[in-house]
């Protein structure tokens, strides 16, 4: 077992999706959010799927594994993968490219103090979306935040000794670290095509190239990035008493101004209207829902 401080856990709600074919950067290209031209052998990068009026749908991480017949990866939520290829190969006109999950893989997260000696011993360098792979597995640094760990993705056979003798925890030692750093997971914090992803702190978790060429969606994020007419966003919140369900109503002098979204222990993600927020800030008063009260947990400038 490692002595310092580094954890690992199963994502059971995560699958893989791969996608094959000769002309599949370019039939990603047009679709996702992110420049699909930096993935590499040695990147791996974050993006979301949008509706045509910009509307979230659904997001992942890619990674490219396959030595010589190199297939693009996704890393997805388990219970919509289903959706996300049938969208796909909705789009799939012409190309010449195949889209499956891939049943046998399964998704770990190594998180903790994991420090440049132990980075060496993998092979990895302490770099936002940097990955390598193995016949068995790919071994990424999360492209959103480095903090959020390390993610291996297991194809097949035993996990190596080097990652099997880590500490297991349970996922929700994780969930609190990505909660507590702000970064939404999925459909869980997002609503599926009503969210918008400037709503959700995108632009800070490298999930969209604003300089890249047309996209799904494309004209609605650049207008809400330059114009700034967001009204409301994902925050982060203090909550004091019970748990707070997912969707719950938050007041905040008698009117509703948000919705709650993921929560673990006495943190939490939920979604408020900007000007309700800095409102309660400067007051220094607490939102409320039918549960608890909650309090806002970052810098509203």
């Amino acid at each position: 077992m490692q002595k310092n401080n580094l954890y690992k856990s199963l994502l059971e709600e995560r699958e893989i999706i791969q996608i094959e074919g000769e002309e599949k950067l370019d039939f990603l290209q047009n679709l996702i959010t992110n420049n699909i031209f930096i993935l590499s052998e040695k990147r791996a990068i974050y993006s979301a799927l949008l509706s045509p009026q910009g509307k979230y749908l659904f997001d992942f991480i890619l990674f490219l594994h396959g030595g010589k017949k190199q297939k693009i990866f996704l890393d997805c939520e388990k219970k919509r993968s289903s959706e996300l290829i049938t969208l796909l190969n909705m789009y799939n006109l012409r190309k010449n490219i195949s889209i499956s999950k891939v049943i046998k893989a399964k998704v770990y997260v190594i998180f903790g103090d994991f420090n440049n000696s132990f980075l060496s011993k993998i092979e990895l360098k302490n770099s936002v979306g940097f990955s390598r792979s193995t016949k068995k597995e790919v071994m990424l640094i999360d492209p959103r935040n480095k903090i959020l760990g390390i993610r291996v993705i297991h194809f097949t056979g035993n996990l190596s000794n080097q990652i099997e003798s880590i500490n297991t925890v349970d996922f929700e030692k994780w969930n609190y670290l990505r909660i507590n750093l702000g970064v939404p997971e999925g459909s869980i914090d997002m609503e599926v095509n009503k969210s918008f992803l400037m709503e959700n702190n995108f632009e800070f978790i490298n999930a969209i190239d604003f300089s890249k060429g047309c996209y799904l969606g494309q004209e609605n994020t650049a207008r809400q990035k330059y114009r700034a007419t967001l009204k409301k966003r994902l925050m982060k919140v203090k909550i004091f008493g019970d748990a707070i369900p997912n969707g719950s109503k938050i007041f905040y002098n008698g009117k509703i101004v948000g919705l709650m979204r993921s929560s673990s222990k006495n943190i939490g993600l939920a979604t408020i209207k900007i000007d309700e927020a800095k409102n309660a800030v400067l007051k220094k008063t607490k939102l409320s829902t039918a549960e608890s009260y909650i309090e806002i947990n970052e810098d509203l400038k």
